[in-house]
């Protein structure tokens, strides 16, 4: 469908039927965009964290959380949260995002700039990476990234 950049932070007053909140693995939600889907997602860290405890955290498996008549999807950037993000984890996160949107009929998504931010990643680094990925969906996907 189509890509649309959003220069903010403000994702989570978006009104897409799913919200993309960056993770690790590893159940950690300390910093950075992460921390705050925690701080105002009541219930989400705690079904988080029992959802990564039960995976292994080479496994990368996606959490997808009910919040009220949004879904919030936790889509990793990398394995441990010390770690630096990697566009490696980004790609596949993107395409079991794509599925999941697929699957579930999914036409509005708000994301962020995934791997930027806490994660290191530059955002020219990213851009494409989003671009290859989501470009040809039938979901519109809002891209959250300040400039």
């Amino acid at each position: 469908m189509t890509i649309v950049y959003i220069d903010s932070y403000r994702i989570l007053s978006d009104e897409a039927q799913a919200l993309v909140c960056p993770t690790n693995a590893g159940g950690v939600m300390g910093a950075g965009l992460a921390k705050v889907f925690r701080e105002q997602i009541p219930g989400l860290f705690t079904e988080y964290k029992a959802h990564c405890a039960y995976h292994d955290v080479n496994d990368m498996v996606p959490f997808v959380f009910p919040f009220g008549d949004k879904q919030i999807y936790c889509l990793h950037t990398k394995r441990k949260f010390w770690e630096s993000s990697s566009l490696d984890i980004v790609k596949d996160g993107l395409a079991k995002l794509l599925e999941w949107c697929l699957t579930e009929e999914i036409k509005t998504v708000a994301l962020p700039a995934l791997g930027c931010g806490r994660g290191g990643l530059k955002f020219d680094e990213v851009e494409p990476v989003l671009q290859a990925y989501l470009k040809d969906s039938e979901t519109e996907f809002r891209v959250y990234h300040r400039s």
